[in-house]
């Protein structure tokens, strides 16, 4: 999941990866899955070129759970919500809309698990002041959409050619 992951399941294939997460979601016990990992060829020859062949490990999985597992669930949860506003009557989107939802996704992963690596508790004033800018900037492109479409119903009902109902 993490191009920068340095654990031995970070560094699977995202397959891999994808596979590990489900099988945690589904409350398949850890040793379950280290065995499973453990037999496969492909992780075999990763433990073996870049582990000394020590094998994953309880640990290795326990570590993924905390960090890895946990920014899967965080993505699949806001694509999931973005999903669903969309069902509930915004309709057809275009694709710079679906792009400032998946950036926006994406962001906010990148900022919780910075925050999650942060030892000391609070990041730097700076570093804050930086996020915000950031989502200042995303809130204003949120405002600046709607309110383009509310001058397009406005501009619709003017001329008399009101939008299908949705």
């Amino acid at each position: 999941m993490n191009p920068t992951a340095k654990g031995k399941i970070g560094r699977l294939p995202r397959p891999l990866q994808e596979e590990v997460n489900r099988r945690m979601e589904n409350n398949e016990p850890g040793r379950a899955i280290v065995a499973w990992l453990n037999s496969l060829p492909a992780v075999k020859a990763l433990t073996a070129r870049q582990f000394k062949g020590l094998p994953i490990s309880e640990q290795n999985l326990s570590s993924w759970r905390r960090h890895g597992y946990k920014a899967w669930l965080w993505h699949r949860q806001a694509v999931a919500q973005t999903l669903t506003e969309r069902a509930a009557g915004r309709g057809a989107v275009s694709v710079r809309e679906q792009a400032a939802d998946w950036a926006s996704v994406h962001y906010l992963r990148a900022v919780r698990q910075f925050l999650d690596q942060q030892a000391q508790g609070l990041p730097p004033f700076k570093l804050l002041r930086e996020f915000l800018r950031d989502i200042v900037a995303l809130r204003r492109s949120d405002y600046n959409r709607g309110r383009l479409r509310l001058e397009a119903l406005r501009f619709a009902i003017h001329e008399n050619r009101l939008p299908p109902a949705q």
